[in-house]
């Protein structure tokens, strides 16, 4: 079943400073450094009301992040490449779906320098992402000027309230490796159970809001995951088979940011996450179609 796989994870650092002063350029910074360095910490996430503290690893050679309650004995988390896997149901967005250079990005939000500030003791500038339209929500990035490293970041409602957000108390900056994808903006697909050309996909997704387009694609024999994103959010669409007795999965569910919709389709179940609002998760699952002869 599904995992809120789909969301993923968010982060990002820089081999070297951080010198360009354009939003779009310390963006870009962000989404190399994953590429590029490994590091470790201590993150607080603030979420519903709740103050949760975890220990951050990451590994930027294989490209895998793990991440462990330090204040719960209930499981542990962990991404390599687009795959999460974990036990715990928490979830720090760090930013790797982040595409500044993508017509998506453009299309779908608005970069501007909103100040400077410091966070766990260093210098940070911050920018903040609005969104051109309420399909998605706005973002802030509190972007460490030596490392590159966003050192906090905060989801933003409609009405300017935070919804979630995450900060570093301690992060310590390891090795620096060439970049995993070379000059590729980022994998085309990502590893999974038999993972497949976009175009070879089971089903497809009608009417999805502007500016989601379809990332990535893998599937198993008898399900499917897909991943939407629009250069900054992603949302992962599950559909698997319904057997004999299960539990299912309808409408509307919350967790802070991360927003689930579930529906019904012949046979099958088909589950839609991401850090969105309840209305975009919504109407991805309603547009899910199986493709004839897929």
């Amino acid at each position: 079943m599904f995992r809120r796989a789909g969301v993923a994870l968010l982060l990002g650092l820089c081999a070297g400073a951080v010198a360009a002063q354009e939003p779009q350029d310390l963006l870009a910074n962000m989404r190399e450094a994953l590429q590029t360095r490994d590091f470790a910490g201590e993150v607080v996430l603030l979420r519903e009301g709740q103050l949760e503290a975890l220990s951050v690893d990451h590994v930027a050679a294989g490209d895998r992040t793990d991440i462990t309650p330090l204040n719960r004995a209930d499981g542990e988390l962990s991404r390599s490449g687009q795959q999460v896997t974990f036990a715990a149901d928490r979830v720090v967005d760090l930013g790797e779906a982040l595409r500044v250079d993508a017509p998506e990005f453009a299309q779908s939000y608005q970069l501007r320098i909103v100040g400077e500030d410091r966070v766990a003791g260093r210098p940070v500038q911050v920018i903040e992402a609005l969104p051109r339209d309420a399909w998605r929500f706005g973002r802030r990035f509190w972007v460490d000027r030596e490392s590159g490293l966003p050192l906090r970041s905060a989801i933003r409602a409609a009405d300017g309230n935070i919804i979630e957000q995450w900060m570093f108390t301690r992060i310590e900056l390891r090795r620096v490796a060439p970049p995993v994808y070379g000059d590729r903006a980022q994998p085309e697909h990502f590893v999974g159970p038999q993972s497949e050309s976009l175009a070879q996909t089971r089903y497809r997704i009608d009417g999805a809001p502007d500016g989601f387009g379809l990332l990535a694609a893998s599937r198993s024999p008898d399900s499917e995951h897909l991943v939407l994103a629009d250069g900054m959010s992603k949302v992962s669409v599950f559909v698997e088979p319904l057997k004999r007795d299960q539990q299912v999965l309808t409408g509307a569910h919350r967790r802070g940011a991360l927003h689930v919709f579930g529906r019904v389709i012949p046979g099958h179940q088909v589950v839609v996450v991401g850090e969105v609002p309840a209305a975009t998760v919504e109407r991805i699952a309603q547009g899910v179609t199986a493709v004839s002869g897929g």
